[in-house]
C-alpha cells in the first residue's frame, strides 16, 4: 500500500495544482478513487495499473478542476427534491401549531421544541434517503465522482442542520419538561431515542470536519440514522403508550418492522451485490 499511497498523494498534489483547492472535494474524489482501485485489484489487475485505469475514469487533472469549478453552488435535481420536501415538511405543522401558539393552547416553548425537532428528524430522513441512493449507485456500478460530491455535499449540510436543530429542541424540550413536569430529563424513550438521533447526526459532520469521509462510512451512518429517527420519532411514542407492546406485540409495530427491514435491507445490498460479483460493485 506505500507504492498505492505515493501514487495517490501525487496525484491528490497535481489535482491542487489544477484547481482542486478543497479539502472535503480532494476527500471525496480520493475515496472514490480508492474503491474504484480495490474493485480492479479485487478483480486481479495489479495496484499501479488500476491506479492508472481508476484516475483515467477520473478525467484529467484539468478537465476535472474546470468541471468542480462547474458544479460548485450548484445541486442535482435529487438534492432539490430532497430540500423541497424538508422546505415543506417542516412549515406545513409549523403553520398548524403557530395557530395554537396564538390560541394559547401551548407555550413557545413547546412550540419551538416541536419546530426544531420536526427540521431536525427530517432532516435525518433526507440524509438517509440521499445515503440510501448512493449505495444503491455503488452497488450496480453507476457512481459518479462528480454526483457523488453532490450528494456528499448534502448529507454533510443536513447533518449539521440536523445536528443543531435537534440539539436545540433538545434544550427547549427539556426547559419545558422542568416548568410542566418538574425535571429537565426523565430518560423516557422520546429522549432517549432524540439523544441517539443527535449523535448519528454529529457523527456525520464530525467526518467531515476530520476528513474521513469515505463514500461507504459515510452512506451506511446516513441510512443508520434515517433508521435510528425512525425508531426515535415513531417507535418511542408506541413503547411510551404500551411498554409491554414492544415485547410481544408485533401487529402493533408492524408498520415500525417494515420500516426496519426496509433500512436494513438497503445497508444489505452492496453485501448482496458482491456476492454476485465484485467486479460490478463499486466495492
Amino acid at each position: 500500500m506505500n507504492e498505492l499511497d505515493g501514487l495517490i498523494g501525487g496525484w491528490r498534489r497535481t489535482m491542487t495544482g489544477a484547481g482542486m483547492k478543497s479539502p472535503a472535494e480532494l476527500n471525496e474524489l480520493e475515496s472514490h478513487l480508492r474503491e474504484d482501485i480495490h474493485s480492479l485489484v479485487t478483480a486481479g489487475m495489479r495496484e499501479g495499473e488500476a491506479f492508472d485505469l481508476a484516475s483515467s475514469r477520473l478525467g484529467s487533472p484539468a478537465s476535472v478542476g474546470k468541471e468542480f469549478q462547474k458544479i460548485r453552488g450548484t445541486s442535482t435535481n435529487l438534492v432539490r427534491i430532497g430540500t423541497a420536501v424538508w422546505i415543506l415538511g417542516t412549515i406545513a405543522p409549523g403553520v398548524l401549531l403557530f395557530h395554537r401558539l396564538m390560541d394559547g393552547q401551548i407555550g413557545i416553548l413547546l412550540f419551538g421544541h416541536v419546530m426544531m425537532i420536526v427540521a431536525g428528524y427530517l432532516a435525518a430522513f433526507v440524509v438517509g434517503t440521499f445515503g440510501a441512493v448512493q449505495i444503491g449507485s455503488m452497488a450496480w456500478g453507476r457512481t459518479s465522482a462528480k454526483g457523488d460530491l453532490g450528494l456528499s455535499k448534502a448529507i454533510f449540510r443536513f447533518a449539521k442542520i440536523g445536528t443543531v436543530t435537534v440539539a436545540l429542541g433538545f434544550v427547549l424540550g427539556s426547559l419545558w419538561s422542568r416548568e410542566n413536569l418538574g425535571s429537565y430529563f426523565r430518560a423516557d424513550p422520546r429522549e432517549i431515542g432524540g439523544i441517539v438521533v443527535w449523535l448519528c447526526l454529529a457523527a456525520l459532520w464530525k467526518l467531515q470536519i476530520s476528513g474521513h469521509s469515505q463514500r461507504r462510512r459515510v452512506t451506511f451512518l446516513s441510512v443508520g440514522t434515517s433508521l435510528a429517527t425512525s425508531l426515535a420519532w415513531f417507535g418511542a411514542p408506541l413503547i411510551e403508550a404500551n411498554p409491554k407492546s414492544h415485547l410481544y406485540g408485533f401487529p402493533y409495530f408492524w408498520p415500525l418492522i417494515l420500516c426496519v427491514m426496509l433500512h436494513v435491507g438497503i445497508m444489505l445490498v452492496p453485501v448482496l451485490r458482491n456476492g454476485e460479483g465484485k467486479e460490478k460493485a463499486g466495492y
